[in-house]
């Protein structure tokens, strides 16, 4: 792993997120391409055979080393015991080179894809009411190698009958995406079909046709130089602002020494000004540990509950929704059961409070 790269972007907590959340973060191995053209023969193009009111399925095997030598050598394909296997199809990846008719892009290059809503993220009317847009869940997807890989296909059949029916399924289904539709999906071509042959093993009449399909198909692995190739990032919900007074500096030297003397318990609680978060509530009340309240000056005719605020995952609570209770190191919030729409918090919330309290 290169430890010098200048390319390395600084570390950023906010993209440090559960990689349970990211499902696609695996990327795309030749073992998807594989899989898909597989899963989509098998289910989707190779069909089913009669022969003596009866139908039956052709068996779609990948031939590794093994059995793709030994069905060069015979011409048929054996099993264990020996018994040559009928009807059969027998494929297998041969090569992968660059798809030269799409631009390659090399892996600095990303695109953004969007997802609005989620089970976690529920665009709801107490959010219409209040104008709140909902927080997207960003993935930045690095650009794939464009390749096109080919593949050997070998079909066995008893019958020219059979080896009709199945070559005019996969010619039908040639120049189409195969793969599942809720997740990977490649264009096939097949130009041809050849080297037809009938044989006799055993007195046993086999035909064999040959021929090849090239997948147009894309690669991105999962990770590359110990970093992840698909990012997940969740976008801003609100922004949180608070007041704050500056008494350093010029402004301090600018205020009469009488007039900031006479007005200092003022000052001083207009500089304060903290925050406090809950990553792991529970129910209806939420408490803040290593909080003390301070009541604010008469002067400000206000009361506690003014100057704390309180935001759930970025929404903004108004003192309505809930009652606030403390001890002398602690801050307790607990959300009124019957208003909608305050529902039991759990661990996925976030519970902030913001305002005038001191950290202990």
């Amino acid at each position: 792993m290169a430890t010098n790269n200048p390319l390395r972007k600084p570390l950023n907590r906010a993209e440090q997120l559960p990689r349970a959340d990211v499902e696609s973060r695996r990327g795309i191995s030749l073992y998807d391409v594989d899989s898909a053209i597989f899963n989509y023969m098998n289910d989707i193009v190779v069909p089913k055979l009669k022969a003596d009111n009866a139908e039956i399925n052709v068996p779609v095997i990948y031939g590794n080393a093994e059995r793709w030598k030994s069905a060069q050598i015979d011409g048929v394909y054996r099993d264990k015991k020996g018994k040559i296997q009928l009807p059969l199809i027998m494929f297998k990846r041969t090569t992968v080179a660059r798809n030269e008719s799409i631009p390659m892009l090399n892996r600095h290059v990303h695109y953004p894809s969007y997802q609005k809503y989620s089970k976690k993220n529920v665009y709801d009317k107490f959010s219409i009411l209040n104008n709140f847009k909902p927080r997207q869940e960003v993935y930045d997807v690095t650009m794939p190698d464009y390749v096109d890989i080919s593949y050997e296909v070998m079909i066995w059949t008893n019958f020219t009958e059979h080896m009709n029916t199945i070559v005019e399924s996969f010619k039908w289904a040639a120049d189409e995406y195969w793969g599942d539709k809720d997740k990977f999906k490649f264009k096939v071509e097949i130009d041809s079909f050849d080297k037809v042959m009938e044989m006799t093993d055993n007195a046993e009449r086999i035909i064999r046709t040959e021929f090849t399909m090239l997948a147009k198909a894309y690669l991105i692995p999962e990770r590359f130089d110990n970093e992840p190739t698909t990012k997940k990032s969740i976008s801003t919900r609100a922004i949180i602002t608070t007041l704050e007074t500056d008494m350093s500096g010029k402004a301090s030297a600018d205020i009469a020494t009488n007039d900031y003397n006479a007005n200092k318990i003022l000052y001083d609680y207009l500089e304060i000004n903290n925050t406090k978060v809950n990553t792991n509530p529970s129910g209806y009340a939420v408490t803040f540990s290593g909080c003390q309240i301070i009541q604010p000056p008469t002067e400000l005719d206000l009361t506690v509950e003014d100057t704390i605020k309180v935001y759930v995952n970025g929404v903004k609570y108004s003192k309505n929704y809930y009652d606030l209770t403390s001890t002398s190191t602690t801050i307790t919030i607990t959300f009124k059961v019957a208003m909608d729409p305050v529902t039991p918090l759990d661990t996925n919330d976030e519970v902030h409070i913001a305002g005038k309290f001191l950290l202990v």
